[in-house]
């Protein structure tokens, strides 16, 4: 992260970022994974609820678009964010 404080143009050093949440003190209904890119973010809870969000058009994710007709480049992000998590999912069930 310290190369992005410095320099916010720097050139991104991952292609996907995953960010985890859960714990003791994290209400279930909260808790799970999500994954994103550039543009786009996927989060899946634990209780088995799953969001897509546009952030390129959708910064604040405010429109869920898992249950929207999609753009061709948001299918293939959905299609990459899921496999990505199914790994991260697979992984640590081991």
């Amino acid at each position: 992260m310290l190369p992005y404080f410095s320099d916010p143009q720097a050139t991104p050093q991952r292609a996907l970022m995953l960010t985890e949440v859960f714990g003791p003190r994290v209400d279930a209904s909260r808790a799970g994974r999500a994954a994103r890119t550039a543009d786009y973010k996927m989060i899946r809870l634990f209780s088995g609820v799953e969001r897509f969000y546009n952030l390129s058009e959708d910064p604040l994710e405010r429109e869920n678009l898992s249950n929207e007709p999609l753009t061709e480049a948001a299918l293939k992000a959905t299609q990459q964010l899921s496999s990505y998590l199914d790994e991260i999912e697979e992984a640590a069930a081991d």
